[in-house]
Formats: C-alpha cells, sequence, structure tokens
C-alpha cells in the first residue's frame, strides 16, 4: 500500500514542477525514504536523477511552445547554473566522503549521517514553506529579463548548497529569483527554472556518481525508472495545467503541506536520534 501511494506521489512530484517550476524534491525525497525505503543518503540522489530527467522533458515541453526565449534561457542558465553545480558537487563529496556515519553518540542519543541529512533537509523544507506562505508577490509587469549577473551568481551559490544537501536542482529558489532580480513574469519564469533545475541536478548527480557510490550496485533500477516516468508525466501535467490554476493558490496550499511534511520529518528523526522509534 505505502508503494502505491509513493507511486501517486511521484506523479504529483511531476505536477508540481510543472506548475511552479522547481518544489518536487521537496516531495520526492520523504516519499522514496518513509513510503519507498530508500536510504537516506542514495534517496537525494535519486531525486537527482528524477528531477534532472523529469525537469529536461517539462523544459523542452516549454521551448518547443516558446523558441523566441532560447536566447534568454541560455544566457540565464550560463550564469546561474555553474556556480550551482560546482558548489552542490562539493557539498555532497563533503556529506558522502568526510562526514563519519556516526556523528554523535551519548548513551543512548545517536545522531548519524543519515540523520542529519534527513534533518537538514527537513529545515529546508520549513524555510521553503514559510517563504512560499509569505505575503509578498513578485509583480509581473515585464516580458524583458534585467540580467543581475552578481545576484545570479550569489543565488546560484545558496541554491548549490540546498541542491547538496537536499538532492533537488534547488527550483524553489530559483523561479523567486528570476522573478525579482531578471523581472520574468512568473511563467516564463518557471520555463526558465526547469532548463537550470535539470542542468543542476543532471551535472550534480554526474559529479555525485563519479565521486562516490551513489548509483550502481544496490540500484534499484526498477523503482528509479519506474518514478522518474511518472514524474514526466506529471510535468506534462503540470505545464498544461500552469495556465489554469492560480499560482497563488496552489503556493499556499503546497506550502501548508510543505510546512507539516518538514516538521513530522524533524519529529521523526528527532525521536530516531533518542532511539524511541
Amino acid at each position: 500500500m505505502a508503494e502505491i501511494i509513493g507511486y501517486i506521489c511521484a506523479l504529483f512530484v511531476g505536477v508540481i514542477l510543472g506548475i511552479l517550476g522547481g518544489g518536487g524534491a521537496i516531495l520526492g525525497v520523504p516519499v522514496l525514504v518513509y513510503l519507498m525505503k530508500v536510504d537516506e543518503l542514495q534517496a537525494t540522489g535519486y531525486s537527482l536523477f528524477i528531477v534532472g530527467t523529469s525537469s529536461f522533458v517539462g523544459a523542452a515541453n516549454y521551448l518547443r511552445k516558446h523558441p523566441e526565449q532560447r536566447k534568454t534561457i541560455l544566457n540565464t542558465v550560463l550564469w546561474f547554473a555553474p556556480p550551482t553545480i560546482l558548489v552542490g558537487i562539493g557539498v555532497r563529496t563533503f556529506i558522502k566522503k568526510v562526514l563519519p556515519t556516526t556523528l554523535l553518540r551519548i548513551d543512548h542519543f545517536e545522531v548519524t549521517k543519515n540523520n542529519l541529512v534527513m534533518l537538514c533537509f527537513a529545515v529546508i523544507m520549513v524555510i521553503v514553506a514559510l517563504k512560499m506562505l509569505a505575503k509578498s508577490r513578485a509583480e509581473e509587469t515585464s516580458t524583458q529579463a534585467s540580467f543581475a549577473n552578481i545576484d545570479l551568481l550569489k543565488n546560484g551559490v545558496i541554491a548549490g548548497i540546498v541542491a547538496g544537501i537536499a538532492g533537488s536542482g534547488a527550483g524553489f529558489l530559483i523561479t523567486p529569483v528570476l522573478v525579482k532580480y531578471m523581472k520574468m513574469p512568473m511563467k516564463m519564469a518557471v520555463g526558465v527554472s526547469l532548463w537550470i533545475i535539470s542542468a543542476n541536478s543532471w551535472l550534480i548527480f554526474a559529479g555525485d556518481t563519479l565521486t562516490g557510490k551513489n548509483m550502481g550496485q544496490g540500484t534499484d533500477w526498477k523503482l528509479l525508472l519506474t518514478f522518474t516516468a511518472l514524474a514526466i508525466i506529471g510535468i506534462l501535467i503540470g505545464n498544461r495545467l500552469s495556465g489554469r490554476v492560480s499560482n497563488q493558490k496552489l503556493k499556499q496550499g503546497f506550502g501548508y503541506f510543505v510546512l507539516l511534511t518538514g516538521t513530522v520529518i524533524i519529529s521523526i528523526e528527532v525521536l530516531a536520534s533518542f532511539n524511541i522509534i
């Protein structure tokens, strides 16, 4: 039953990506860990593969409909993606190779690397949820992008830290940055964000694979490819719905859901550290 619910959630991951241009991995990692019983660190690697592949399909679909935005997409990706990718690979290498398996042990209290990954992920979830629920709204006032390259680089570094820890393309950070600093309309920012997410996820995943043991032996390819296929279907559905659904209402509903999920994960991991569950 848990597996069926997990695959339904995989579809929802794609829908969220297709509509909001980010946020999919925020749901994907806990689904993989708690419903599909995937190891915490491996789940963030799976998430990079799933989000990268499904985002590419959604991004290609967006470009097919808006070929005139090819130059804007390329310029944005070139400024935003490199710092995100380099920092993301560095963070994941540090987590996998430098951090010990057990970080702290005092009597019955124990903090493991996997506990830390999920706790950091949950804290990111709560922060993202609070940002989504904030009342400030980006104004869709211009269809022309006004490049603020320093801001893109700075936010690219932040996105890399998040991507490295959470196994995501950090789209929930990228879309607001494109709207705020580049003055993109929300719909355009979503389409451009998918290209950046795809590049981030795939290249961090590739670096993750080359520098460690993320994929290969022990990889459940049936689970991974099925989850990815459902996410791709979801992102195509999300692309279609994006023009019909109020982004503000969707963000609010998803924000409350992410806040609740993050709070539950923090509770579970804290209780696990005390060996209560």
